[in-house]
């Protein structure tokens, strides 16, 4: 799944195709918007993992990529790569084509509707934005209904944090030493805190990076050896300790989970 750096990057590609440029054609899954024709997108910004492209009128075009979305730019008339039924959402401007195809979530909205969206009101701090309070993430982990669940689980919850997907879990308990079942509840403050701000520097570090990388060292060379700590590095030895890495499906959801046994001890 796209988590929030692929967002950032996916709503910094399409501003320069789409802001301040007029609509020629706007479809939403197979329905025409003939009202959006000759309007242009004001604004493209990513939510933690949701895109929005702002159009002048009063409409927000909703996207959230989930596991199958994916965004393809095109010239006018050339073949698209996949199956048109598989589009959701296409937008035609006079020099491009832009294609979204397969996102679970797709839809319009108006600023009422935009205010009231159940999954975007609730989001928790977006850590990727430049603007972003780490101490609202904090005590979110901290409610009630967050302290009994393994800490994997809290960094998924775009409620307690936006942004955080499968890859950056697995790096940043790595990173800060954390066992991926620990409850939360267990967790001193000030990891708890490291956990949100390693989250955010790992973010902000990638967005604008073609390939994701968290294994940068002192002198702000990655390690020779792979781009990722963790990561779909499993029964591969640590790069720190050599300890062969652990790889489960855990968690609320089953995701799939890397960590190091001697880095990331259960009973610390």
């Amino acid at each position: 799944m796209p988590e929030g750096d692929s967002l950032y990057q996916a709503a910094a590609a399409l501003r320069p195709l789409l802001v301040g440029v007029p609509l020629l054609a706007v479809e939403i899954r197979h329905h025409p918007q003939p009202d959006l024709v000759g309007r242009h997108a004001t604004r493209v910004e990513s939510r933690g993992k949701h895109l929005l492209i702002h159009i002048e009128g009063n409409a927000v075009l909703h996207v959230h990529l989930g596991m199958t979305g994916a965004f393809h730019r095109y010239s006018p008339g050339e073949r698209w790569q996949k199956p048109e039924g598989m589009a959701r959402l296409v937008l035609v401007t006079e020099t491009d084509v832009v294609v979204c195809f397969q996102p679970p979530d797709c839809e319009r909205l108006d600023a009422r509707g935009l205010d009231r969206h159940r999954g975007l009101v609730r989001l928790g701090p977006d850590l990727i934005q430049e603007t972003c309070d780490l101490d609202e993430a904090s005590r979110r982990a901290r409610a009630p209904d967050q302290v009994t669940r393994p800490v994997l689980d809290v960094l998924l919850d775009q409620r307690v944090s936006a942004g955080i997907g499968n890859v950056y879990k697995s790096e940043v308990l790595f990173l800060c030493g954390v066992h991926p079942l620990t409850p939360t509840g267990e967790l001193a403050d000030e990891t708890l805190a490291d956990l949100f701000a390693t989250a955010r520097r790992l973010l902000i570090a990638n967005r604008d990076e073609p390939r994701r990388t968290t294994t940068w060292g002192p002198t702000g060379q990655r390690h020779p050896a792979s781009r990722l700590w963790v990561y779909g590095r499993g029964r591969r030895a640590c790069l720190r300790c050599r300890t062969p890495l652990r790889t489960k499906r855990l968690g609320e959801h089953r995701r799939g989970t890397t960590w190091c046994p001697a880095c990331q001890p259960r009973d610390r």
